[in-house]
């Protein structure tokens, strides 16, 4: 059951940020169940690993689609899998990125991801992705690959009146695709 939330407030936008859509509405509706809210959102411009790092440092958390085809296999490390295949690149799931770091013992770079399948699977529900700075890289795009079915994960393949409208291949940076689609909550509420 639905009931009806007034919004209590304007959604800003993030300064300095690639604003390609905002979730801010006059109005929502939320579950009966729910206990919290957000006001809105701003997706982050995509493949962007500079903004993506300022956002989690600076704001918080963010939710990131990302290709988890080889995540049942993971137990610990640091998550590696190059995107030369059609399974890397497949953006299917949709997580939360809660910050970055760098392993102690093997000096690599991460991102600290949380995933839904619960505490007993990998890192008490955590996976760690490798993480590139392509600033760094001769060849910025070798960290990169195409996502011939987006559609997979990111959205619905009709419009309201039944058309077909399967967007095209796209582009997918970072391991697992991490830094193709990001989106910032914006106005966190208690309901």
């Amino acid at each position: 059951m639905k009931r009806k939330y007034p919004r209590n407030g304007t959604a800003a936008a993030l300064r300095g940020g690639s604003i390609a859509a905002t979730g801010a509405k006059n109005d929502t509706f939320v579950y009966q169940e729910a206990i919290a809210g957000i006001l809105g959102y701003v997706t982050l411009g995509q493949n962007n690993y500079v903004e993506m790092m300022n956002v989690v440092a600076k704001i918080g958390p963010i939710t990131v689609s990302v290709a988890a085809h080889d995540w049942h296999l993971y137990s610990k490390g640091v998550f590696y899998e190059p995107l030369n295949s059609t399974k890397s690149t497949d953006i299917d799931h949709l997580v939360v990125l809660e910050g970055y770091g760098t392993d102690e013992e093997t000096g690599e770079d991460y991102w600290l991801v949380r995933n839904s399948w619960g505490p007993l699977w990998g890192e008490k529900g955590y996976i760690r992705l490798r993480r590139v700075d392509p600033s760094t890289l001769d060849d910025p795009d070798s960290d990169c690959g195409m996502d011939v079915t987006p559609a997979n994960g990111e959205a619905c393949t009709k419009d309201k009146d039944g058309n077909d409208v399967t967007p095209p291949p796209a582009k997918v940076c970072g391991t697992s695709g991490v830094l193709y689609w990001a989106t910032v909550p914006l106005g966190a509420h208690i309901i």
